[in-house]
């Protein structure tokens, strides 16, 4: 196997591990490792004439999955249908949030982020407020979701409110967070942070903070750098 071979196979197996296959554009995107920025074209030609990777991968309806994994497909079409339905749900859910003034920003992360939401899935969240009151955001949040019913709890997990993660403002460098150089969970997870409420942009501050993320993915640098223009 060629690096880029390794690298494509990689990267579905992971999203594989999630129940969701990929898109050409998508594996490009998201290529786990490849040691340098790899061409669009260059992927959809080593899919194409690749003997092993074709012996290893089923392409149908433009979703690449692993052989005999067939049946992700309609259940991904069917996570996508509900991520948008849950995107707008989560506007609702948190319209408070604005209202606090030490809140930074609240990004959203994993499975809602990559289109990617099961029946019973909840909203994971990230929260970035200011260091000096990040323990009081922390609080308010947390005991409004609570007496809402809005966290997550044995039975009852669906579109419920996950805050997974609280950064402060200045300590935006999440690299010591990582288990390992090769913690391919923590490096899609920060990769996937998509703003829903940032007024002062820390989103673009973020992306500066954590370049480290884009040694093994380069390619998704690249795609939002020419998404941005």
């Amino acid at each position: 196997m060629t690096e880029l071979d390794k690298s494509i196979l990689s990267t579905i197996i992971y999203f594989d591990l999630l129940g969701y296959p990929l898109t050409v554009t998508e594996i490009w995107r998201w290529l786990w490792k490849p040691g340098r920025l790899v061409s669009l074209p260059e992927v959809e030609q080593v899919l194409a004439q690749s003997q092993v990777l074709q012996q290893r991968l089923n392409v149908a309806e433009a979703f690449y999955s692993l052989r005999g994994r067939e049946s992700l497909i309609p259940e991904r079409k069917q996570a996508n249908l509900r991520a948008d339905l849950q995107m707008r749900h989560l506007r609702s859910l948190i319209g408070w949030f604005r209202w606090l003034p030490s809140l930074r920003a609240v990004f959203i992360s994993s499975s809602i982020a990559r289109g990617n939401v099961h029946p019973e899935g909840d909203i994971d969240l990230v929260i970035l407020a200011k260091r000096q009151h990040l323990w009081l955001i922390r609080f308010i949040i947390v005991t409004v979701l609570k007496f809402s019913d809005k966290r997550p709890r044995p039975g009852k997990t669906r579109d419920s409110l996950c805050l997974s993660l609280y950064i402060a403002d200045t300590t935006l460098n999440l690299k010591s967070l990582r288990l390992d150089h090769d913690d391919l969970v923590f490096y899609y997870y920060v990769e996937g942070f998509v703003p829903i409420i940032d007024p002062d942009n820390y989103y673009q501050k973020m992306l500066q903070a954590n370049q480290w993320v884009y040694e093994a993915l380069p390619n998704a640098n690249w795609a939002k750098a020419t998404i941005a223009l």
